[in-house]
């Protein structure tokens, strides 16, 4: 029966494996820090898809990863990984340039592909990843890792019932010190890949995910002293429909400490308030309504509530991959496809050419 379902997974759009419960192979394309803090963790924690190789341009990189994390097979060759039948998808964490030809080699192969945010360099990559995902009948995700977290979801399910009324904004801040830390060397020094693509990218996914589409957008964009190509700071206004509205701010030249809270996400409206800090897990949370929400209770007789969450940097970082999974054995919808990460990618690029011509701009509806 496995056997059967293997094939049936190769020869089917949706990947359904849903007659017997089976384990998927997967392969690691990338060994830098990315996978080893997000991605290794996340496969370590998966019940139902074993990780077979790891695959780097440097080969030692690659082979510390493998011995370190049990990983059979390692290689600096991406054939030896599309060669081998037995492996079902990969999970790409390589810089963003390179998404594109490891992601159609990949559909060639047969391979699904599971891909780091943004998922590729340019919008016109992006899409020829989803025209041949759509060719070669393979599923195409991308790995945005707050999408899993418990409180994003608590918070989510909040606005969906009502319990904070009427929504008027959203505040979300990720910050970091990490732009006069880079290599020479380093890829994102070299590459325009900046504030905004590394860190506001997940905010913008975040207020997509809490909110729904973006009308248009107003920024402010540039690099000021970090020394790197790309932008060390980023401010935006995003408009939603309603009048709604999202304030995004992101830099890569901010002093941090372990006490900094550089990663806090909020959500105003007329009958409730709410901080996230995302790397905590700590909530704090005000309603003007008594709540029940699933596990979740609020007595509006506390004035402020503090809950805390398993947050994504503390735990759950593997949901989104366990969600691909998922999608590939049941036929379950992605998580994020390819189009949602395309739109993300749409969204940076109209924030960055807000901020060239100093003008609000619209935004284009995304494309299915």
């Amino acid at each position: 029966m496995a056997a059967k379902c293997r094939l049936r997974v190769a020869a089917s759009r949706r990947g359904a494996c849903s007659m017997t419960i089976r384990m998927l192979t997967s392969a690691l394309i990338g060994a830098g820090n990315i996978a080893r803090s997000l991605h290794i963790p996340a496969h370590s924690r998966l019940q139902r898809s074993k990780l077979k190789w790891v695959c780097d341009t440097d080969l030692e990189a690659a082979r510390q990863v493998a011995e370190k994390n049990g990983i059979p097979h390692h290689t600096d060759k991406l054939e030896d990984v599309l060669n081998d039948l037995e492996v079902d998808w990969v999970d790409i964490t390589t810089p963003n340039a390179s998404h594109e030809p490891i992601a159609l080699q990949s559909f060639q192969a047969g391979k699904h592909v599971f891909v780091q945010k943004p998922m590729a360099g340019t919008i016109d990559a992006a899409e020829r990843m989803i025209a041949a995902s759509r060719t070669y009948d393979r599923k195409l995700g991308v790995f945005m890792f707050l999408r899993g977290d418990g409180g994003i979801e608590t918070l989510r399910n909040l606005i969906e019932h009502g319990h904070l009324g009427k929504v008027i904004t959203l505040r979300g801040r990720m910050i970091s010190y990490k732009g006069f830390s880079l290599d020479d060397d380093s890829w994102r020094k070299q590459e325009a890949r900046g504030a905004l693509e590394q860190l506001g990218t997940h905010l913008i996914d975040l207020f997509l995910h809490l909110q729904g589409e973006i009308k248009w957008v107003q920024s402010y964009s540039d690099t000021i002293y970090a020394p790197m190509k790309a932008d060390d700071v980023t401010t935006a206004i995003y408009g939603f429909e309603g009048g709604v509205s999202a304030v995004l701010e992101t830099t890569y030249c901010q002093f941090t400490n372990r006490r900094t809270v550089g990663s806090i996400l909020e959500v105003n409206g007329t009958a409730g308030n709410v901080r996230y800090n995302y790397r905590t897990g700590e909530m704090s949370i005000q309603l003007e309504n008594d709540c029940e929400l699933g596990d979740f209770r609020y007595n509006k007789e506390e004035g402020v509530a503090q809950r805390t969450f398993e947050s994504s940097y503390r735990g759950c970082v593997h949901r989104v991959h366990e969600s691909f999974v998922e999608s590939l054995c049941d036929g379950t919808p992605l998580l994020i496809d390819g189009p949602t990460g395309l739109y993300a990618l749409k969204i940076i690029e109209k924030t960055f050419e807000s901020a060239r011509e100093e003008r609000r701009l619209p935004v284009d509806a995304p494309v299915r």
